[in-house]
């Protein structure tokens, strides 16, 4: 789904296209930028402490969405691959 568009937005162009709006799976990829003290103001959606990515993940229940891809490729952290694996596995455990 293009950054920006809703899911309501979607939905009306696939039927404008003579589609079946319920038909559409919708998944979102979120990049993740994952710190181990919080950035308050500076941080960013998916961009904070892994307490705080997990409350980003329960704010886009709403989104529709039928898959949430998390992925922590460009986080500093995740440079090396003991990193990333690190990084993956604290995800695993967060959902």
């Amino acid at each position: 789904m293009p950054v920006g568009m809703t899911v309501d937005q979607l939905r009306s162009m696939t039927q404008a296209a003579g589609r079946v709006p319920a038909s559409l799976r919708i998944v979102s990829r979120y990049n993740l930028a994952m710190t181990s003290q919080a950035q308050g103001k500076d941080g960013g959606f998916f961009s904070e402490t892994l307490a705080q990515i997990k409350d980003d993940m329960v704010a886009v229940k709403d989104f529709e969405q039928d898959e949430l891809i998390l992925d922590p490729t460009f986080s500093s952290d995740s440079q090396t691959d003991e990193g990333f694996l690190r990084n993956m596995e604290e995800i695993l455990r967060m959902v």
